[in-house]
């Protein structure tokens, strides 16, 4: 890890920041990933994502849904794409809603699609401000175009960053509500992957000589 000298008139400030004991707020990102395995023959399915302790807030949640056949070994299986029906695994998941609520507030609830006849535009079109919302890449290239979405990459990018920060500091309590056009298929081990990014906030506390991390 890089190791930072402060100097000048920085050097100044943090001293006396750590000689007055001052209590200074520090908030990195951070992420995390859940996976959820879902019984066969469900139209509808829910999950809940904690986020703990007063320090994280939830800014983004991207879901990714694979469909695997029982009798298709692991290492035959082509993890790198999500949730599309080909000749060999013709009975992928068609999802069709997905509503989001956060601590008993709905904040996600218009979002109906058919990706069996291609109708994902407002998915693809979050999945694609993704990188300029989060990373700030205001970059206008599309990386993975509509076709290659549809076909390849069917990821579902929900967006949390606008909430007040009343409703997200402390405890966040997130209910995922999916449901699909057809129902979960039998003789398939279906997994719904749900990787979130997140700022943890911390604190760094002053004894007078130094700063020491506390949540």
């Amino acid at each position: 890890m890089p190791i930072v000298s402060p100097t000048g008139s920085s050097k100044k400030d943090l001293t006396n920041i750590v000689g007055n004991m001052e209590n200074v707020p520090m908030i990195f990102r951070s992420k995390k990933i859940e996976t959820f395995v879902i019984l066969p023959s469900l139209g509808t399915f829910s999950v809940r994502l904690i986020f703990g302790d007063g320090i994280d807030k939830p800014r983004f949640i991207v879901i990714g849904i694979q469909a695997k056949p029982n009798n298709v070994a692991d290492d035959q299986f082509n993890n790198s794409i999500f949730n599309v029906p080909t000749n060999n695994l013709p009975r992928q998941i068609d999802v069709k809603k997905i509503t989001t609520t956060l601590n008993n507030k709905i904040i996600t609830t218009d979002y109906v699609n058919n990706l069996s006849r291609n109708e994902a535009a407002r998915w693809y079109n979050d999945f694609k401000n993704f990188r300029k919302s989060y990373y700030g890449d205001m970059g206008e290239d599309d990386l993975v175009d509509y076709h290659d979405y549809i076909n390849l990459y069917r990821l579902y990018v929900l967006d949390l960053s606008k909430q007040p920060e009343l409703t997200t500091y402390g405890t966040a309590n997130i209910r995922l509500d999916f449901e699909w056009n057809k129902t979960t298929p039998q003789n398939y081990t279906t997994s719904v992957y749900a990787p979130s990014f997140f700022d943890r906030m911390c604190m760094l506390k002053s004894d007078g000589t130094k700063q020491y991390v506390i949540q």
